[in-house]
């Protein structure tokens, strides 16, 4: 997968460079975030997906 980013609105951005156009890919979030001197990681999201343009 390529690399993530976090939007100005709290909306999560990735780009994944491995895709087939016209596909349809389902992608499972995993959030990690600096929480004092350690990191605090999410529970994993339900499947979301997109299509390759």
């Amino acid at each position: 997968m390529g690399n993530g980013k976090v939007g100005s609105v709290g909306k999560i951005y990735f780009t994944d460079n491995n895709v087939k156009s016209g596909m349809k890919y389902y992608y499972k979030l995993w959030v990690k975030t600096k929480y004092g001197d350690t990191y605090k990681h999410s529970l994993y999201s339900v499947p979301v997906y997109c299509v390759a343009k």
